[in-house]
């Protein structure tokens, strides 16, 4: 599974450590209505262009998670039609917080696993590539008492519910889920001795180090990684070391490539899309950027944060674009058409639209 951060990009201004989910705000929450809205708000703009809702000219069904707000957390879209049926088989949200235990989000992302029709509380990167198990991290939301200083990863079997549960680094530092691939589970953590990039086995648990690296923030398969790095020649950086370039890691051959660098900005990933190419947020003071990264130096520009403009999160990627959600709609975005509101139901996409 390819990483897909849960950022809310128009509140990212210069974080110096990886993505890593964040709880949406209270107001942010939003809930599965059995119809489509159909009337668009007139108030938002993205770019130059309003969100009046466009009709896409194609047929699937996107599964949409409500982001957290009371309820049953599933429905599905179908378009062109738009519209929403709300899912009975959904979960309700208070049924999958674990009382006492940090999922690094109050408001869990959610998964719709297609090879088993089940709603999974983890993000896309945290799935088996075959559906079957899903992986998460926890520890005690605050320092236990005695000897209880260890985190727990968690590796479930959607078709039985088995967790079996593994050392998941000091309670301070835990390990975070990067991506669960055909050949393990792989894990960062940038503070500590446990610093850098590991590979779990999901069966045994055992953990080995394959690179001392920081801020690793996505993988690209086949051992190639997306790294952001601080490039020294910046003259005025937005905070201190905070990561102003992203670098193309393979730990094949060992190459490291810088594909973009902006001076006096922050540098993220936030996803992928269905080619690969790695879809960024640059931030600087009041103002941010999605950028599609297409090559060394190569990019354009997807979305530019100005006065009004939603809030957009959680990318998915497919053969039809990249799917974005947010407490204000649907969102797709295409090399043919560009950025386009396409719902105007809260949500955030659980898998690609098939």
């Amino acid at each position: 599974m390819k990483s897909a951060s849960l950022v809310l990009i128009a509140l990212v201004v210069a974080c110096s450590g990886p993505a890593t989910a964040q709880p949406p705000a209270a107001s942010q929450a939003t809930s599965i209505s059995p119809e489509a809205v159909s009337a668009p708000s007139p108030t938002w703009s993205l770019g130059l262009r309003p969100t009046a809702t466009s009709t896409v000219d194609f047929a699937c069904r996107l599964p949409v998670s409500a982001g957290g707000a009371p309820g049953p957390q599933g429905a599905f879209i179908d378009f062109p039609s738009g519209t929403v049926t709300p899912d009975p088989a959904a979960p309700e949200v208070n049924s999958l917080i674990r009382p006492g235990r940090d999922l690094y989000g109050y408001y869990p992302t959610f998964y719709y696993d297609r090879p088993y029709s089940r709603w999974l509380p983890v993000s896309r990167k945290a799935v088996s590539p075959d559906g079957a198990h899903y992986a998460f991290t926890d520890r005690p939301l605050i320092n236990p008492p005695g000897p209880l200083t260890r985190a727990t990863i968690h590796v479930v079997a959607v078709k039985t519910g088995i967790d079996s549960a593994f050392d998941g680094g000091d309670w301070t530092a835990p390990y975070v889920v990067l991506d669960f691939a055909a050949e393990g589970i792989y894990l960062i953590t940038d503070y500590g001795v446990y610093v850098g990039l590991w590979l779990m086995d999901p069966t045994t648990g055992v953990v080995a180090r394959i690179a001392n690296l920081l801020n690793v923030q996505g993988s690209a398969g086949s051992n190639v990684f997306w790294v952001g790095t601080h490039n020294p020649s910046d003259r005025h950086p937005v905070t201190g070391s905070a990561p102003n370039q992203l670098e193309r890691l393979s730990l094949v051959d060992g190459s490291r490539v810088v594909w973009f660098y902006r001076p006096g900005s922050s540098v993220h990933l936030i996803s992928q899309d269905a080619s690969g190419d790695p879809i960024i947020i640059v931030s600087g003071v009041n103002w941010s950027e999605l950028r599609l990264v297409l090559g060394p130096g190569i990019d354009r520009s997807i979305w530019t944060d100005g006065d009004r403009v939603p809030v957009i999160s959680d990318p998915i990627s497919d053969n039809h674009g990249t799917w974005f959600g947010g407490p204000d709609g649907i969102f797709l975005y295409s090399n043919a058409n560009g950025i386009q509101k396409v719902s105007n139901q809260p949500g955030y996409p659980a898998n690609g639209c098939l």
